[in-house]
């Protein structure tokens, strides 16, 4: 199955049909969601994957596609409505440019390492990506940077699932880990938002802390969050030129991260008033809900498997590596 939009797609009775059929996975994973104490997206994905071998019409293939790709992309994008300079000036300049080298680091050391755990430079990126920056929406941006094709969506989504596990993982152990070494307040909320993927197990994890912690580790992650803008240019600068006369160049700059740009420096002028930030950081999470459902939906166990343990593996390890750098970071500057 291609993971590409067709070109030829419409709005057909079956498009229809598939995209209320995804959006009652998305609601139902959703609602889920609090009861069982796991994250939507995982619940998304996996019921997607449960109905992946279901028979359908080749339309509905088409209307998957585009479930897959458009809403995931928007849901990135407004993620800039919640970013602020202000917020990233608050946790002060040399933590700022450490978190910064936090997530290059992450980065650099995920591609360099891919290869020992049989995964390839370009999924060892993407996954790098999504483990240093905002786990399912880092996954889904950086992916965007490639000719899109069924590996690149399997790698987009084992990054997507293996972050979301274990961002719930840490959102139970982290809090206590704190504790432990004696950190807290703003010391506890920064190792928190420097080190745990997904937002939503941020606010989780430190507001369990407590309140000055909950809202540092928000900023800190928020910071990480406006990251993945340079991430993405100077990634698609390098595949731009390495597909020189190979095909289509991807974008220099996608939309949805002009969007992306564009809320964030409105938010910064005080223009997105408050109401409108909470529509739309609610709306990000639903778009990304639903596109990852219908990732699921689009992959099948089987091609799953065929990434294989090496990049869960490889999360893993960066994981561990993220939260050695945000502790030292916070040890010798906070």
């Amino acid at each position: 199955m291609s993971a590409t939009t067709p070109s030829h797609f419409t709005l057909s009775g079956t498009a229809i049909a598939t995209f209320l059929a995804i959006a009652l996975l998305a609601t139902i994973a959703f609602w889920l969601s609090a009861p069982l104490g796991v994250p939507a997206l995982l619940i998304g994905a996996g019921l997607g994957l449960a109905l992946a071998a279901a028979p359908r019409p080749a339309a509905a293939e088409d209307a998957i596609a585009a479930a897959a790709r458009t809403p995931l992309r928007l849901g990135v994008a407004l993620l800039g409505a919640k970013i602020t300079a202000q917020q990233i000036a608050a946790l002060g300049a040399p933590f700022t440019l450490a978190l910064a080298g936090c997530v290059a680091a992450t980065i650099g050391v995920g591609m360099a390492i891919a290869p020992w755990f049989g995964v390839s430079r370009r999924d060892g990126f993407i996954a790098a990506g999504s483990t240093a920056i905002c786990g399912a929406s880092a996954a889904a941006a950086l992916g965007s940077v490639f000719p899109s094709d069924d590996k690149v969506r399997r790698a987009v989504l084992g990054a997507i699932l293996a972050t979301a596990f274990l961002s719930t993982v840490a959102m139970f152990a982290y809090p206590a880990f704190v504790h432990l070494i004696g950190l807290t307040g703003t010391a506890a909320g920064a190792f928190l938002g420097a080190s745990i993927h997904d937002v939503a197990q941020v606010a989780g994890a430190g507001f369990a802390v407590g309140q000055d912690a909950g809202e540092t580790a928000m900023i800190a992650k928020l910071w990480r969050v406006a990251m993945l803008a340079p991430v993405v240019v100077i990634a698609a600068l390098i595949v731009r030129g390495r597909s020189a006369d190979k095909g289509p160049k991807p974008a220099f700059l996608p939309w949805f991260l002009l969007v992306f740009l564009a809320l964030a420096g409105a938010n910064t002028l005080g223009l997105i008033p408050k109401p409108a930030q909470a529509i739309a950081a609610q709306s990000s999470a639903l778009l990304l809900l639903f596109a990852v459902t219908a990732l699921g939906l689009a992959t099948s166990w089987r091609e799953l498997k065929a990434i294989g343990w090496g990049l869960f593996g490889l999360i893993l390890t960066l994981t561990i590596i993220l939260a050695g750098l945000a502790l030292a970071a916070v040890r010798f500057l906070l």
